[in-house]
């Protein structure tokens, strides 16, 4: 069952007040989204990103490990009082393919590939297993490549289809040598690599009509700044607005890499132009 009660009226958030507050026809009416990786609790980006489409009237279709989470997660969508759809996929992500998403659409106008790394110990960056280095860059880099490439043909089904990759930048305190998270900083080199990815996909699908952004949510430990803390619990329902933006049938950027938290900075009033 969707849950119609949920209400962002004093979230602060302008982009994310009740739909019909908006808008008369919700902006992501009859779009179909697909959201990787999500996982659990408010501080889960893709969560909030499949939470957000769902409040602009998409079909949301999402996407992680643990079903009882999804099914959670789907249970507490608000309602846009339009007819909507929306589904699960419990597996990992390498099993995800057209095939298995074809049997809840034929296409998918939104597709957000949300990184997920399963991160290794490792006492220092020197002492990191070859092996283990080796799968979390392949998490990072080669995944969201092997995700589109097997999803292309029902996202080339769209309406102004829009893939949307994830990308965040690690800040490593100088003097730092001993870290048993070191490889997931290294995984983040995909900063530099998912623009790259970004532009090269851009190019390759402009004459598809698909469109393909990056946005980085923001630094790793941009948690510690003010102006997130001050957030608090909806510092990553706040980084949505830029994901929405990008899912719209009427947005034509290709090709760019957004700053999340730049959205969050912006004067409230200019979300009444976008929203």
């Amino acid at each position: 069952a969707i849950a119609p009660t949920v209400s962002y009226r004093n979230m602060g958030l302008p982009h994310l007040k009740k739909v019909e507050e908006v808008t008369d026809k919700p902006l992501l009416a009859n779009r179909t989204a697909f959201v990787t990786n999500c996982h659990s609790g408010n501080h889960d980006l893709a969560s909030n990103i499949a939470l957000a489409y769902a409040a602009y009237g998409a079909n949301v279709l999402v996407h992680g490990e643990n079903e009882s989470h999804l099914a959670n997660l789907i249970s507490n969508f608000p309602s846009c009082h339009v007819e909507q759809r929306h589904g699960l996929i419990a597996d990992n992500i390498e099993n995800v393919s057209a095939e298995l998403v074809s049997q809840f659409t034929d296409k998918l106008d939104i597709l957000v590939h949300n990184t997920d790394v399963e991160v290794p110990k490792a006492h220092d960056a020197a002492s990191c297993e070859v092996d283990d280095f080796d799968d979390v860059v392949r998490q990072s880099l080669t995944t969201p490549f092997a995700v589109v490439q097997r999803l292309l043909p029902l996202v080339k089904n769209g309406d102004n289809p829009s893939i949307i990759f994830c990308s965040s930048t690690p800040e490593i305190e100088e003097g730092e040598d001993e870290n048993d998270e070191v490889p997931y900083y290294v995984s983040k080199f995909g900063h530099s690599s998912s623009r790259m990815l970004t532009k090269m996909l851009s190019n390759a699908l402009m004459k598809k009509n698909i469109r393909v952004n990056t946005v980085d949510p923001g630094n790793y430990v941009s948690h510690q700044h003010k102006e997130v803390s001050s957030l608090g619990n909806q510092t990553e329902l706040a980084k949505t607005s830029a994901f929405v933006w990008l899912g719209r049938h009427d947005t034509e950027m290709t090709g760019a890499q957004l700053d999340a938290m730049d959205w969050v900075r912006r004067d409230p009033a200019m979300f009444k132009s976008f929203y």
